[in-house]
């Protein structure tokens, strides 16, 4: 383990307290341009989420707003589930986006996969990185904002749901994470940089409770308008 990692495991709660833990549950608000884009405007809005901590495994709970209505999902498989009946599901989904550019549309299987994915590696950074086929190395740093950020680049699992394998996580002196870089290889292999702030502390564990994702340019700049997703954190319970 690299000396950064450890630097923020530490900031963000520690391995052992993040140990103690099987799954996470929120609730959030989302906004942004994608979900218009993608034909899927207010379906998240106001979700409640739940993650495993160790395996890429969640759910929502009344999805779209409905009782009794959930979703299921694996890298492999993902599904909607009504009163405790299939609705419909989708396997080996990722294969589903081929062809897919920033304009195209999703289904509201492909909003599930990308949603769930997106909302365990947004919840389990940075201790993801310590699970079996994560690997990790430090770049050189970078200012912005009068700050200096220690960046470290990731790869992730080949059997593993993500943004893109390899991506960039920026932390500040104390070990906390301001931004990542990743590209959407689901949506036309769209460059993207998120910011996060206003932290809180969680049975332990420090999460960013908002989100702001932008497109980033060919200058590793990230583009001010439009925000692309806007994720806060209302409720927060590790269990």
């Amino acid at each position: 383990m690299n000396d950064l990692l450890q630097l923020a495991l530490e900031a963000h709660g520690g391995l052992e307290q993040w140990n103690g833990f099987e799954k996470v549950a929120i609730q959030m608000k989302v906004g942004g341009i994608l979900w218009t884009v993608k034909g899927q405007e207010g379906v998240l809005n106001n979700s409640q989420i739940e993650v495993e901590l160790r395996n890429q495994r969640g759910r929502y709970l009344e999805f779209n707003g409905k009782k009794g209505q959930e979703t299921y999902f694996t890298p492999k498989e993902v599904s909607i589930i009504n009163n405790g009946y299939l609705v419909e599901a989708l396997f080996n989904p990722r294969d589903s986006f081929i062809g897919h550019e920033l304009q195209t549309p999703w289904t509201r299987l492909q909003l599930i996969y990308f949603g769930t994915y997106a909302m365990w590696e947004y919840l389990t950074i940075p201790f993801n990185l310590t699970l079996p086929g994560f690997n990790t190395k430090e770049l050189t740093p970078w200012h912005e904002g009068g700050e200096t950020w220690r960046r470290m680049e990731v790869h992730f699992p080949n059997d593993w749901a993500y943004h893109s394998k390899e991506q960039v996580f920026y932390f500040d002196e104390k070990g906390l994470l301001k931004r990542m870089d990743y590209n959407v290889d689901i949506s036309g292999n769209t460059a993207a940089a998120q910011y996060v702030f206003d932290y809180q502390d969680f049975q332990g564990i420090k999460l960013p409770t908002r989100r702001l994702v932008y497109g980033r340019d060919a200058q590793n700049q990230y583009v001010k308008e439009p925000v692309v997703v806007s994720i806060n954190l209302l409720d927060v319970h590790f269990d």
